[in-house]
């Protein structure tokens, strides 16, 4: 299966290395629903399904969503102009997504 192509190089300006190895796309969601954005990380070539996140303005974290490859590549389409760089993002939220990457559930 092929990768899918992450979001524009300009989008993770001032991002960490781990954000940028880890992130394929995110999203502004407006109106919130119930959170203000949604992650969606690169997927493992073994696996059939895209993991996102939602996150929120203060750091808060969501729930965990599974999308098909199909259905991630339509999600990415339709929301492309939504997509938020990582400079944009509320300090907060950037905290919380780098925890949140670096977190090992092996600990």
């Amino acid at each position: 299966m092929m990768a899918p192509r992450q979001m524009p190089r300009r989008y993770l300006d001032g991002a960490p290395p781990i954000v940028a190895a880890q992130v394929l796309d995110l999203f502004r969601i407006t109106p919130a629903a119930p959170l203000d954005f949604d992650l969606i990380l690169k997927p493992d070539p073994a696996d059939s399904e895209v993991l996102g996140l939602d996150f929120g303005a203060y750091g808060t974290r969501g729930t965990h969503f599974f999308l098909t490859r199909h259905e991630a590549r339509a999600y990415r389409a339709r929301n492309s102009r939504r997509r938020v760089a990582w400079a944009d993002l509320p300090t907060a939220t950037q905290r919380a997504i780098v925890a949140y990457l670096e977190w090992d559930p092996a600990e």
